[in-house]
């Protein structure tokens, strides 16, 4: 990823450069390598820099993934919220989002999540991709676990 991001950045694709660090974003949360995590708060930077708004968010996104997964719920929360300001049309953004908050509702018990979890349930309908579907199948499961709902699991 570092030598992608290097040659990007080195013939000026703009896009390419967000792109990396959409991908190391992705690959992050998904090894679960989380020594990653000043890397996303360089990509947030950059991609604002490039004016990659888009990028920036799916960043911002993955940062709040990372930051649920490390038991930083505040911040995972902080992040989604304000990628949800302006990802209102865009279901991908709102499924990485919307999970988020949801789990951290779940796991602290203050607010309801179903009603986010529900939405999410909405904004797969029709899709067959995993990106989409995978997301919310385990905030939902864990949500449920989590109030003692074995069928609902």
């Amino acid at each position: 990823m570092e030598r992608s991001l290097a040659l990007a950045e080195q013939a000026g694709l703009d896009d390419h450069v967000g792109r990396a660090y959409i991908h190391l974003g992705w690959t992050a949360t998904r090894t679960r390598s989380y020594d990653l995590l000043p890397w996303f708060d360089r990509g947030i930077a950059r991609c604002a820099e490039l004016g990659l708004e888009a990028w920036r968010l799916y960043v911002l996104a993955y940062r709040a993934r990372a930051r649920l997964d490390l038991g930083q719920w505040d911040e995972a929360a902080e992040d989604a919220a304000s990628v949800l300001q302006y990802a209102r049309s865009v279901p991908l953004l709102r499924i990485l989002t919307l999970t988020v908050i949801g789990v951290v509702h779940a796991r602290r018990g203050d607010r309801d999540p179903w009603p986010m979890l529900d939405e999410l349930r909405t904004l797969t309908e029709g899709q067959t991709e995993l990106q989409y579907l995978a997301p919310v199948a385990t905030a939902r499961a864990e949500a449920a676990w989590l109030a003692g709902d074995r069928a609902g699991v």
